[in-house]
């Protein structure tokens, strides 16, 4: 038996259960099949939003959301907290240089340096 997943009307794959089942086996599946996409486009949904999509860093409500949580977390264990902020100049260039000939953000370097000659 084989059970879609599906997000409306596109398909993201599909379960695999025993070649038979009563109802109420196909049913379950079926359940565990829809939970399984929701979760699956939530968190691509999430990632939409938390990323920014040409350097793969963290956007700023990220930031915000995280910084909350770990001084909260601090305080209520008593802990001493750090933070790093480094402020980068001329960021234009810097992503003009990490564009590929075709004009599309370059893949695979996501919140790394710039390759060599191209900070």
């Amino acid at each position: 038996m084989v059970v879609p997943l599906r997000v409306g009307t596109s398909p993201w794959g599909h379960l695999s259960g025993p070649p038979t089942g009563s109802e109420q086996d196909v049913g379950l599946l079926k359940i565990f099949a829809n939970q399984a996409t929701v979760a699956i486009h939530n968190a691509q949904l999430y990632e939409m939003a938390a990323l920014d999509p040409l350097t793969g860093v963290h956007a700023r409500r990220f930031l915000e959301q995280w910084l909350r949580r770990e001084v909260r977390t601090a305080f209520r264990a008593q802990k001493p907290l750090s933070m790093l902020m480094i402020d980068m100049d001329n960021m234009q260039d810097h992503q003009r240089h990490r564009r590929t000939p075709g004009g599309r953000p370059g893949a695979g370097r996501g919140g790394q340096s710039p390759a060599p000659g191209h900070a």
